[in-house]
């Protein structure tokens, strides 16, 4: 029989939150506390920590587990984070049975979770035989484990995870939900590389947990993304194709805080026949706002170099952001820690009972103290970087060089008539390539949806979680009077 020699090694940085590395809180062993976690709670049969052959969906009772061990598993596995990816994933499939656009769409999001909590079990598995912690930032293989069974144990946890996956797609692939199918293979495609390029096992051991909570985070990610978007949709096409009333008070209890305007009973008036082109963003682009304008500022980036001609040694081109409604410098500072080529102008008049400030804050906030705030994230920043201008939108905007901008985000005033003016002042100031964006799309405030649906009659606007929406300004072909010279794209 072969052992594995002690080994102790720094585990490699992980790229997310919940795939961090697998260190254990408090010197206890994982088997103990497997034992403990399927012992302590007589609903999981068993099931909630064992391999993956071992475990029988219909036997599960995932919200009983994980509540019953919360405490456990915060306590022994702090610094694995194992606790916040599985109730991630628990409080996704707490959704599923009140999803409320279609059948379709709720038994995949059940079984995308069952499946998800398969794939951490599986891992969890393996860990508690061949895992030990050794310090704060390292663990040690055990030494009188069976080197065949760690071994085994590993590839066939990779592989077990891989085909779990790669059989929920198989289920997705004939029904309603079969876009899904591909995505799913996706994900058991890059896990399956993952394993295959890893040079050693004792590598592969020490990225395991990262790899496979990945897995399970991806497919929570996705089946959120896939609820939203056909929730979305449901919404949108009944406010486009009804009497014209945004006021959409059946989609949640919206409103009673007196924190949004959603029994504005405001008309659009658009033709029908004649609505903007709208598009559902991809699981690419799903995330919350500052994701996805990080994505955009790095679409905007990688144009502007290929336009201008740079090399790949070239620093980044500037980007000019125009922030409506500042609040006390949040989002500023994450867009300006985030995007080190980022020049940054800040608009908000700090009125705050104009509904620019978010949630009750225009209640119990005063306007001084938010612009306080946000002087103080801006001057960390430097004038040659972040200028905050506490005037309106209608004031300001001409200080601002038309075609000179490249991405606005318009998160001030949500009311109609404020959001119809910041996109008629505003949009002219963006260059072919940049992006009008926005927020809070959403049956909570029908002045913004009915102002974009207005300015949009017949154009593309796409739409992405967290209700943001998004267009680009097209380019414009300019014709030469040379005809032997090409055209030009202008920017």
């Amino acid at each position: 029989m072969r052992h594995i020699v002690a080994t102790t090694f720094a585990l490699p940085a992980m790229a997310s939150a919940q795939s961090a590395a697998p260190v254990l809180a408090g010197g206890l062993a994982l088997d103990a506390f497997i034992m403990d976690f399927t012992a302590v709670h007589e609903d999981c049969k068993g099931s909630c920590a064992l391999s993956v052959c071992e475990t029988k969906p219909d036997s599960w009772k995932p919200d009983g587990c994980v509540h019953a061990t919360a405490p456990k598993l915060d306590r022994m596995f702090d610094e694995m984070r194992v606790l916040d990816i599985v109730e991630y994933v628990n409080e996704t499939f707490r959704t599923c049975p009140v999803v409320p656009s279609s059948k379709p769409v709720q038994y995949q999001c059940e079984m995308g979770t069952k499946t998800a909590l398969q794939v951490l079990a599986s891992a969890l598995h393996l860990m508690s035989r061949c895992y030990v912690p050794d310090g704060p930032s390292n663990f040690t293989v055990l030494p009188e484990m069976d080197a065949d069974f760690c071994m085994n144990g590993l590839h066939s946890t990779y592989f077990g995870v891989i085909n779990l996956v790669r059989g929920l797609a198989d289920k997705m692939a004939h029904g309603p939900q079969e876009a899904m199918a591909p995505r799913l293979r996706k994900i058991a495609d890059e896990l399956e590389h993952e394993m295959r390029t890893e040079s050693t096992v004792v590598h592969l051991l020490g990225m395991m947990w990262g790899h496979i909570s990945e897995v399970a985070r991806k497919i929570i990610d996705l089946i959120r993304w896939d609820i939203w978007r056909n929730n979305h949709w449901v919404w949108l096409t009944e406010n486009l194709h009804g009497n014209g009333t945004i006021q959409e008070l059946g989609w949640g209890a919206v409103g009673r805080n007196g924190d949004d305007d959603a029994y504005d009973p405001t008309k659009h008036t658009i033709d029908t026949n004649f609505p903007p082109l709208y598009n559902m963003a991809e699981p690419e682009g799903a995330g919350m706002r500052w994701d996805i304008v990080k994505m955009l500022l790095r679409e905007v980036t990688d144009e502007k170099r290929i336009l201008l001609g740079l090399r790949p040694e070239d620093p980044d081109p500037v980007i000019i952001v125009v922030e409506i409604g500042v609040f006390a410098g949040h989002f500023s500072d994450f867009l300006l820690r985030s995007t080190p080529n980022l020049r940054l102008i800040g608009i908000d008049p700090y009125i705050g009972s104009d509904g620019t400030f978010p949630g009750s804050y225009s209640k119990n906030m005063h306007p001084d103290e938010a612009l306080a705030m946000a002087w103080n994230v801006y001057q960390q920043y430097g004038e040659e970087r972040a200028t905050l201008l506490p005037t309106t939108g209608i004031e300001s905007a001409p200080l601002v060089q038309d075609g000179s901008v490249d991405l606005i985000f318009a998160d001030g005033c949500h009311y109609y008539e404020c959001i119809k003016e910041d996109i008629e002042v505003w949009e002219p100031k963006l260059r072919p390539g940049g992006f009008f964006t926005g927020h809070d799309f959403s049956p909570q405030w029908p002045g913004v949806v009915r102002a974009v649906h207005e300015a949009r009659g017949g154009k593309s606007v796409t739409l992405g979680m967290d209700w943001m929406y998004w267009w680009k300004i097209a380019y414009q072909i300019v014709e030469n009077d040379d005809e032997s010279a090409p055209a030009a794209m202008e920017l």
